[in-house]
């Protein structure tokens, strides 16, 4: 697998609360601060100059921010040693099939709802193609500006790992036609990809450096579930796995011209076990 070499990636995962996700969340608190009092400032002068006018949208005005799409993609894959995603060794499979429907829908200016249901199937075993969803949550953006935002997003969200985690669906995104699996396991896809999570974000442009956004979130990784338990288990499940509340965080910076990205991200999961 390759990657594109002007990014640079920090991964810190699978242990206790540490600096990185700490500091994650003490530059969004000090965003929030500095949002909120930009906020008051422009509220102010909404209500000075638009006194008279409704902030809500017809309902014609509503049903135009509605959308629906939908993707389909079926791989064939071979391989010399090795089965990926079926007997692919074997003269190549086609046992690697996405098939999804999403909606988008904006109400109101700063709130959206969005949500997507995914047929998978990789291989055999697991989920083998059962229609699941895959994400499905509101956006409240607190505070909008032209080059600065802050919001809350609550519901089953995607995870904000390392580069490509909340876009891994997205072909044109991703820097090669199967990400690493040391950071994106398709195995344990559902677990990593999204979980019932409240997060925060912040996004900042400066007009000389760049772009930042930071992500802060506590959530409840999705761990009952077939292809989980499968890819954990096997055929014959050992035991039971039970999610337990635990957090999340990115921060990504990324030049004007796109040609730089750094990221820092962290996960401290907590899972409980019972044979």
């Amino acid at each position: 697998m390759c990657s594109k070499s002007n990014n640079r990636l920090i991964n810190v995962s699978l242990g206790p609360p540490n600096l990185a996700l700490l500091a994650l969340l003490t530059c969004l608190l000090g965003f929030s601060a500095s949002a909120h009092a930009q906020e008051k400032k422009e509220d102010i002068h909404y209500k000075n100059n638009n006194a008279a006018t409704s902030n809500w949208p017809t309902v014609k005005g509503m049903w135009d921010n509605f959308q629906i799409q939908g993707f389909a993609s079926q791989a064939f894959i071979a391989t010399s040693d090795n089965d990926v995603f079926g007997n692919t060794d074997q003269g190549g499979s086609f046992g690697f099939t996405e098939v999804g429907l999403n909606a988008l829908f904006r109400p109101l200016p700063r709130l959206q709802l969005s949500g997507q249901m995914l047929s998978r199937r990789a291989g055999e075993g697991g989920t083998a193609g059962e229609p699941r969803l895959d994400f499905g949550f509101l956006d409240y953006r607190l505070f909008s500006h032209e080059t600065h935002q802050f919001g809350i997003r609550v519901g089953r969200l995607k995870n904000p790992f390392g580069f490509y985690n909340d876009t891994r669906d997205v072909a044109f995104t991703r820097p090669s036609i199967l990400l690493p699996q040391s950071i994106y396991f398709d195995r344990t896809r559902n677990l990593g990809l999204s979980g019932d999570s409240v997060q925060l974000y912040g996004e900042t442009s400066h007009p000389t450096i760049g772009n930042f956004s930071v992500q802060f979130g506590v959530w409840r990784p999705l761990v009952k579930d077939r292809e989980t338990e499968f890819a954990i288990f096997g055929g014959s499940p050992q035991g039971k796995l039970t999610s337990e509340t635990s957090i999340i965080g990115r921060g990504i910076y990324e030049s004007h011209d796109s040609r730089l990205r750094l990221a820092i991200s962290g996960i401290w999961l907590n899972v409980d076990y019972k044979p």
